[in-house]
Formats: structure tokens, sequence, C-alpha cells
């Protein structure tokens, strides 16, 4: 399982979010509580991603939405450093969308999204 979170993150990181999404999915099955949820967040963060980039704004922020919803409710984890970070990140995010322009959505994929901080993979 933690193979395809690795393998997962770094499809996330190079911006292949459908297949980081694929990877995670598989492992999520598997996990249950807490970890679960937070894997369900990630997953969200990346479709949301997929979609923004695939010009289908709707889906991307409902995702994005759901996975924020997430970052910021999970017993025990939200308030980690990290996770709030993320949290921050995905609402920040949020904001992209709305404003649904191209070239801000691309760059924040390129830059901030890619700057998730690596302590996730721990959880």
């Amino acid at each position: 399982m933690q193979d395809l979170i690795l393998s997962g993150w770094d499809l996330f990181k190079n911006q292949d979010f459908f297949e980081a999404h694929d990877q995670w999915e598989e492992a999520w099955q598997e996990m249950s509580g807490n970890r679960r949820m937070f894997w369900q967040a990630m997953i969200q963060l990346s479709v949301s991603a997929y979609h923004a980039l695939n010009n289908h704004p709707s889906g991307a922020i409902s995702q994005a939405r759901k996975a924020l919803t997430k970052f910021q409710s999970i017993p025990g984890l939200s308030n980690r450093s990290d996770v709030r970070e993320l949290a921050s990140l995905t609402s920040e995010w949020i904001l992209i969308l709305e404003k649904a322009s191209f070239p801000e959505i691309r760059l924040f994929t390129e830059t901030r999204l890619s700057s998730v901080p690596e302590t996730i993979l721990s959880i």
C-alpha cells in the first residue's frame, strides 16, 4: 500500500493528477479511519487539479471544496501543521478556481500544488 502512496506522490508532484488519483485510490480502498479520510481528500484534490487543467471548472471547485472540508475536520489530524498547511493551500486553490483564469490555474498547479509538504506521507 505504501508503494502506491509513494508512486501517487511522485505523479502528483509531476502534475500527473489523474494517474496520482488512480494510485492513491487503489491504496485508499485498503485503508480505514482517519487515514482513509485524509487520503480521500488527497484524491479529491488531485481530481480537482485534473478537472481544472481539462477545462472543467465546476468539477474542479466541487472536488476542492470536498477536500477542504475533510482536511479541516479529520479528528486527530486537522490540527497537524502539515494538514493545516494543506487546508490553507486548498482554500487558496479554490479562490484561483473561482476566478477561472487558466494561466493562474496552470501556474498554481506547477508551483503551489507541488509544494504540498512531504510529511503527509506519514499519514
